[in-house]
């Protein structure tokens, strides 16, 4: 009989998954960040007029665009990168992401090196990776890799390895 075995499990379940806390809490951790004051670019970087690539990076150094991985993720980020500016949320897409970083360089608020984690909700395209590699500019842009059991990260991860860090100014 499985009726009594299954009201235990409802009763007993937690609130929440690990995943749905672990969101929840970077969630949190980037409401605060925002009420702070959020994590102001230096006024000392030169932003998008460097050309000149950077060997050693620190958080201030670094505009993170990213999904619910980064947004579950962003506590530590923040913490073993003080200073990062985080733009994560959840069911972001590529597409959603080069829109995101399009915005903060227009704003001149994109950092000296770019974080990008997107792929756990759709695929990667080549066109996608080439306009973002173009909005980026001559900064470094690093690609986080996908991990889950879905058809399209495979693919994508082979395409977001061929993209170059960065190009030319």
């Amino acid at each position: 009989m499985t009726v009594p075995a299954t009201a235990y499990a409802v009763a007993t379940a937690p609130q929440q998954s690990s995943a749905a806390s672990a969101i929840a809490r970077g969630q949190a951790a980037h409401e605060k960040q925002q009420r702070d004051g959020g994590n102001k670019p230096d006024p000392h970087s030169q932003g998008d007029k460097t050309t000149e690539i950077p060997t050693a990076f620190e958080g201030q150094d670094i505009s993170a665009v990213g999904d619910s991985v980064m947004l579950a993720s962003l506590p530590e980020l923040s913490s073993g990168l003080p200073g990062i500016e985080i733009d994560a949320a959840v069911s972001r897409g590529l597409e959603a992401g080069i829109d995101v970083v399009s915005d903060l360089v227009s704003q001149g608020a994109l950092r000296d090196v770019v974080v990008v984690g997107l792929g756990t909700n759709g695929p990667i395209n080549t066109e996608e990776l080439e306009v973002l590699r173009d909005v980026v500019g001559p900064r470094p842009l690093v690609l986080v890799n996908a991990h889950g059991e879905r058809d399209w990260i495979p693919g994508s991860m082979r395409r977001s390895r061929s993209t170059p860090a960065h190009t030319a100014a």
